[in-house]
């Protein structure tokens, strides 16, 4: 019994795809990806509503996708209901560490945390794959092969800012919003108005 309940908790919210358009419950970008045709960024934020989630957004700003939908997720509202009331004992789910495959699948970590009275510890990660669409979510395998590899030591720390040749912009992550910038220009602006 226990081990149906451990499975319903850690797979429940997974099931639902698409978006709800616009920019509505992104509260603040983790980290970011440009993709190898330099046409789309893959991102992780996190919901006003808990929990974090993988996007997609054209490097235009335009078309923005939610990926995953972790809120969902047994898991996180049940770690929703015991964060409202400062208890401590939970645990939740969170996605990061967005980054493409050289097939055009995004990977990513799905980490489950522990919320206790000493503070917050990883209890597992894996590594997942989904199409750009939101479909096909699966484990990540050895065949996944990535379009651009960055050392442990990098990839933990803020994302670097990206430049896409093709669209000559620079991509950049700053007080958890994504930023662009045009050649020639000085100011910039947000990928995601």
């Amino acid at each position: 019994m226990a081990a149906i309940f451990a499975a319903v908790f850690y797979w429940g919210g997974w099931g639902r795809i698409g978006d709800y358009g616009g920019k509505e419950g992104i509260g603040e970008v983790l980290d970011f990806e440009l993709s190898p045709d330099e046409g789309w960024v893959a991102f992780t934020a996190r919901r006003f509503k808990g929990g974090s989630d993988l996007w997609t957004v054209g490097i235009d700003g335009k078309n923005l996708k939610r990926l995953t939908f972790s809120e969902y997720s047994i898991m996180n509202k049940v770690a929703r209901f015991f964060e409202k009331r400062r208890w401590r004992g939970f645990l939740g789910i969170s996605l990061h560490h967005p980054k493409w495959t050289t097939t055009g699948r995004i990977g990513f970590c799905q980490e489950i945390s522990n919320y206790h009275i000493w503070g917050v510890g990883t209890v597992s990660e894996k590594y997942f794959t989904i199409k750009p669409d939101g479909t096909d979510k699966r484990p990540e395998t050895d065949s996944d092969k990535y379009y651009r590899i960055l050392p442990l030591f990098e990839s933990m720390q803020t994302p670097q800012p990206m430049y896409s040749q093709k669209f000559k912009r620079k991509i950049f992550l700053k007080e958890h919003v994504l930023w662009v910038l045009d050649d020639g220009e000085t100011t910039p602006k947000q990928l995601i108005p």
